[in-house]
């Protein structure tokens, strides 16, 4: 073993590149989660809304508990409750089935809410979105149909997990440069 030859810099190179490669694809994941042209509608219910669908895949049901339509604040409780929803495809009321969704909230530009449905989309078109209290109650909240919300925040997720362990093993690799060289010159000296 050559114990007179100094440890390369380049360590230092592939710190710095890892860390790039971090970055980059730390900004292209939450680009792609936040400049996509996903579906947002909003229907004030009781009541209903026709929606046009032009791409398969799966849609989010959320109640916007805090919320603005044309104009309009809505502020109601974090829960509801005896509220029915019906998604049916208008040209043949078939309907969609409606799947019960895990739990994920959104808070932007002062609208707030929580998800309740998740359904598929099979066939592009246009779908009435319906919705009626089981009881007496008639408290006008709002509802938004939203597309990608999952792979949305999974693109923001992994994006900064990518960056953390990107930087994690950029500051590894810089580090133990740092110290085999300085380790190196420390010997050198005290020859």
């Amino acid at each position: 073993m050559n114990s007179n030859k100094v440890p390369s810099k380049k360590g230092y190179a592939i710190a710095g590149g890892i860390l790039v490669v971090g970055v980059i694809l730390c900004i292209v994941l939450l680009s792609l989660s936040l400049s996509s042209d996903n579906m947002d509608e909003q229907v004030v219910v009781p009541g209903f809304k026709e929606l046009t669908f032009d791409e398969t895949g799966t849609y989010t049901i959320f109640y916007e508990y805090r919320s603005v339509v044309d104009g309009k604040v809505y502020q109601t409780d974090q829960s509801i409750s005896g509220l029915q929803v019906l998604v049916e495809d208008k040209e043949t009321n078939n309907p969609v089935e409606l799947n019960n969704s895990t739990s994920s909230s959104f808070n932007v530009n002062g609208r707030e809410g929580v998800s309740v449905f998740t359904f598929d989309i099979d066939q592009p078109g246009t779908y009435v979105l319906s919705a009626w209290y089981d009881g007496t109650q008639d408290t006008e909240v709002v509802l938004s149909v939203k597309e990608g919300f999952v792979q949305n925040l999974l693109f923001m997720v992994f994006g900064i997990i990518s960056a953390s362990v990107c930087a994690l093993i950029a500051i590894v690799i810089f580090i133990w440069t740092y110290y085999k060289r300085a380790k190196y010159n420390q010997t050198k000296a005290s020859v």
